[in-house]
């Protein structure tokens, strides 16, 4: 996870803390006739907001695969991840903290080719691997300029994985660059 590393890789579990405690307090801290507070049930349970019935109701809907939660990750490559196994371990790890089944998306953060060249393969196949294992539905890119993001997508089309995202910073400053990202994205169709 980006910006983390002082969490000691704590982020997806800071992030349930977070999220509970969020919900506390839209619920004003209120417990259901079973003692369950937002602090020990799932974020979808609406039970104490829309009543039982309408609990049951949400419950099924979400049920639905077009309502399941969907958990994107970014993999910071160096120095942590130096080996295409490296990516498919932090993806087990990361799944097992958010207790998932799957990543929507496994990103790459960044590319390793302008200062440690020899790493970017390993990057590229680490994620076709997570993909091929399972762990992920497709794969992104992250702060890749044009140029290789067409050669990260013909990788993937070689290994049919699909290269679903490509994230960029996007400014007045960088305009230019998003321009020609807009174009590299057209023609690799992520």
């Amino acid at each position: 996870s980006y910006g983390t590393l002082d969490l000691n890789g704590r982020a997806e579990v800071l992030l349930g803390q977070f999220e509970r405690r969020y919900q506390q307090e839209l619920l004003g801290g209120e417990s259901n006739s079973e003692g369950e507070t937002p602090l020990n049930r799932p974020w979808w349970d609406l039970g104490n907001v829309v009543g039982q019935a309408g609990a049951q109701s949400s419950a099924k809907l979400l049920q639905s695969p077009e309502q399941e939660q969907q958990v994107a990750t970014k993999f910071a490559p160096y120095p942590w991840r130096l080996t295409r196994k490296s990516f498919v371990q932090a993806a087990k790890d990361s799944l097992e903290r958010l207790e998932q089944p799957s990543l929507a998306i496994a990103q790459a953060h960044w590319s390793t080719k302008n200062y440690l060249p020899q790493q970017e393969s390993a990057v590229w196949e680490g994620l076709a691997d997570c993909y091929d294992a399972g762990l992920a539905q497709s794969v992104g890119v992250s702060n890749y300029g044009p140029k290789q993001l067409l050669r990260v997508s013909q990788r993937m089309q070689e290994r049919e994985v699909p290269l679903a995202t490509a994230q960029i910073q996007y400014s007045l400053m960088t305009y230019e660059v998003a321009t020609q990202m807009n174009e590299a994205c057209e023609e690799a169709q992520c």
